[in-house]
């Protein structure tokens, strides 16, 4: 293949794309703003050069004073609303609930085995009981996981 046959593949390819047109998401550098929450999306969902003012869907506020992320201030939401955490833990809120989820028991029978110690890594894998398949129980302080519980007779 010569250069110039390269060059006119080159040149078509560019010409076919400028036409047709592709779909782009904005990125912070693309549109020269750092948004906390993230970009509103347009009637087609596809994201805008403009901030979100809420981490919660459809902008809702979030609950004052819950912190539901990881740490040894977490606080549960309310069964009204979700957790929402940032990728990079810049926030942790609790926001209302699309629906309301159906009736779960938080608290299955049985007792948390003792902690190993502290953890260096705090890691929260569920909420609560309901979130463990079976009769595993939501265990731990910092670091919460599935756990197989103790019954005491």
């Amino acid at each position: 293949m010569t250069l110039l046959s390269l060059v006119l593949v080159l040149c078509i390819a560019a010409a076919s794309t400028l036409v047709t047109g592709s779909p782009y998401e904005p990125s912070p550098r693309m549109c020269m703003i750092y948004c906390q929450y993230g970009f509103r999306r347009d009637s087609n969902g596809h994201l805008m050069c403009v901030c979100k003012g809420s981490p919660c869907d459809d902008e809702e506020t979030p609950l004052a004073d819950y912190f539901c992320g990881r740490g040894p201030s977490r606080r549960e939401c309310p069964s009204t609303h979700q957790c929402t955490i940032a990728p990079n833990d810049a926030y942790a809120v609790c926001c209302p609930r699309a629906q309301q989820p159906p009736e779960r028991n938080p608290n299955k029978s049985g007792l948390c085995p003792p902690s190993l110690g502290p953890s260096r890594i705090c890691i929260s894998l569920c909420n609560d009981d309901s979130e463990c398949g079976d009769e595993l129980k939501c265990c731990g302080g910092c670091r919460r996981q599935c756990t197989k519980p103790i019954f005491v007779d």
